[in-house]
């Protein structure tokens, strides 16, 4: 296959690649006369390629804590604790199953595009085929959140960008930071009873991208709530 100078060698990086490319590409689809099946299968293959890197770096994971577990139940110490087992779910349900080849077809529809008489450079580089493969830099990415209130419960909302469309949040009660949920969904509510004090608090919420099964740049901006003390009877 031709050397694809504007595609990331890394896994981590091809995914967010992956996901920009076809997040822009609807937006040239008149443009480059593209088939609304062909953006489809496109976005498609985005989803189910982040989904394959993601369930591979779970099950890596998965795997090293279930052989360390397995040799602590065959020969640790009487009395030892009990090893960590995580559950065999992962964060992403797996999408509609797409051929084999995701970026040879890629590589077909950027090249048809870089041939067409109405490609010009600034095109390439809103898709991200301009030839740097230096997209984004995952050390500094962070999303952006904001907390509202959803009947009485603190709701975090979250944009998606290109690239990334899953986020961890963490919550900080007044104990220390501790996770709320792993989420692909724009809003997450969390439902935890407010305190029984007759004292109000404040909740601190804080989030960052997961990508490929783990978490990836800086935490976002901490926001906090002041939470309504329930009096206790």
């Amino acid at each position: 296959m031709p050397s694809q100078s504007y595609l990331p060698t890394d896994l981590v990086s091809q995914v967010v690649w992956l996901n920009y490319f076809s997040a822009r590409l609807p937006s040239y689809q008149a443009t480059f006369g593209l088939s609304a099946t062909k953006i489809d299968d496109i976005q498609m293959d985005a989803r189910y390629f982040a989904w394959i890197v993601s369930t591979t770096s779970q099950l890596k994971t998965l795997t090293a804590s279930y052989v360390a577990a397995r040799s602590q139940y065959g020969f640790g110490q009487k009395g030892a604790k009990d090893p960590y087992l995580p559950g065999l779910t992962f964060h992403t349900p797996r999408p509609p199953s797409v051929p084999p080849g995701i970026f040879r077809r890629v590589h077909r529809i950027v090249t048809d595009i870089k041939s067409h008489p109405l490609y010009t450079e600034s095109i390439g580089k809103n898709l991200g085929i301009s030839g740097s493969n230096d997209l984004v830099d995952l050390t500094l990415v962070r999303p952006e959140i904001v907390v509202y209130w959803n009947n009485n419960q603190p709701e975090v909302s979250w944009k998606k960008s290109d690239g990334f469309d899953t986020i961890e949040v963490e919550v900080n009660r007044g104990t220390g930071w501790m996770p709320l949920c792993i989420s692909t969904a724009p809003g997450i509510i969390d439902t935890q009873p407010s305190p029984l004090s007759a004292v109000s608090t404040a909740w601190q919420y804080r989030a960052s991208y997961i990508l490929a099964g783990d978490r990836v740049g800086q935490w976002s901006e901490v926001i906090a709530v002041t939470v309504k003390a329930q009096v206790g009877t």
